[in-house]
């Protein structure tokens, strides 16, 4: 309460992060898969400038534009990730799993 909806926020997102963190450790130990992308600098890059154009669009009070970031950002993203092979494609596909039943 003391935070208000920022603070509620941002713990929400520490816990998140923790949980996403925890996930890759287990996973990486007991099927020895990395779940991590290829292009960690294009993501940490790419986060970069969403944020500085974020903090942009809120300084000049423009609120369309999130909008637009928002979807211009998330199209990217995934034309990234399928351009790059960074989805594990084949573990969706239940012929590649292995013999689960």
């Amino acid at each position: 309460p003391r935070f208000g909806m920022i603070g509620a926020a941002a713990a929400t997102a520490f816990c998140l992060s923790m949980v996403d963190i925890t996930c890759i450790c287990v996973i990486n130990r007991r099927l020895s898969i990395l779940t991590l992308a290829k292009g960690l600098k294009f993501d940490v890059g790419f986060i970069s400038v969403v944020a500085v154009i974020y903090a942009f669009l809120n300084y000049n009070n423009l609120y369309t534009g999130y909008h637009v970031l928002l979807i211009s950002s998330l199209a990217i993203y995934l034309w990234k990730s399928i351009s790059h092979h960074d989805i594990p494609w084949k573990l969706l596909i239940s012929k590649y799993r292995g013999n689960q039943t």
